[in-house]
């Protein structure tokens, strides 16, 4: 009975994380004003937590914090201290790439239509899940509650990390790969493309001049550092 309740427990959480790996891969390819989602397959969802290490850390972090202190013991009640200091740690950091990506957003004129929807959906879960926390505290003992305030915050957390890797990659950043093949995208192969990500047997890259996306099913290719080819 034991082992079936740990495996339901952690069927649920790694949907949990599937959900926020979901959240990730939609804000990291909001700024590229393309519909990703059509081109995932079952797999890529599944494996979509593994996107971010953020991702993954945490939901297991709580993980470890609930068989710590949940252990034999027949109800689940989070001891409300260690809720309130995850809950914290959650909605600061949320904050914090919340900002960043505004400063991205703000950084750039040009935009996709409703890009930043990404953005006030984030502020807005932030916002809910500091509510939550404040009135936990009139009813201590209400352990979902605790627990949405955490999850909501986390979402947003994964949404604003999401639309940052994305904004900064459309935006030049660093840490690209470019794909030594130019023509394999364009003829002549003249423009630099930026790798963004493979899903199934398609593989995306970003023209950097004309912001247009290429998509290549299963092929071979390299790819070579900005910072190597630029010297930066």
């Amino acid at each position: 009975m034991s082992n079936t309740g740990n495996l339901s427990r952690g069927f649920v959480f790694y949907c949990y994380a599937i959900a926020l790996g979901i959240a990730y891969i939609l804000a990291f390819w909001r700024p590229f004003g393309f519909n990703i989602f059509p081109y995932l397959t079952i797999t890529d969802v599944l494996l979509a937590p593994l996107n971010r290490l953020v991702i993954l850390f945490f939901p297991l972090f709580l993980i470890l914090v609930l068989n710590i202190e949940l252990r034999n013991k027949k109800n689940i009640k989070v001891p409300y201290y260690s809720f309130l200091l995850i809950s914290m740690l959650f909605n600061i950091y949320a904050i914090q790439q919340l900002l960043k990506s505004i400063d991205l957003f703000k950084e750039y004129r040009f935009y996709f239509f409703n890009e930043q929807s990404i953005l006030y959906l984030s502020g807005l879960l932030i916002c809910i899940s500091i509510l939550l926390t404040f009135f936990s505290f009139f009813d201590r003992k209400n352990t979902l509650t605790q627990i949405f305030a955490i999850s909501l915050a986390h979402i947003a957390l994964s949404m604003s990390a999401g639309y940052s890797d994305g904004k900064a990659i459309f935006n030049g950043a660093e840490s690209v790969h470019f794909l030594e093949q130019k023509e394999l995208c364009e003829s002549g192969g003249i423009r630099d493309w930026v790798y963004l990500e493979k899903f199934g047997e398609n593989v995306f890259f970003m023209n950097t001049i004309e912001k247009k996306i290429c998509i290549l099913n299963d092929i071979k290719f390299n790819l070579v550092s900005r910072k190597y080819k630029e010297e930066l």
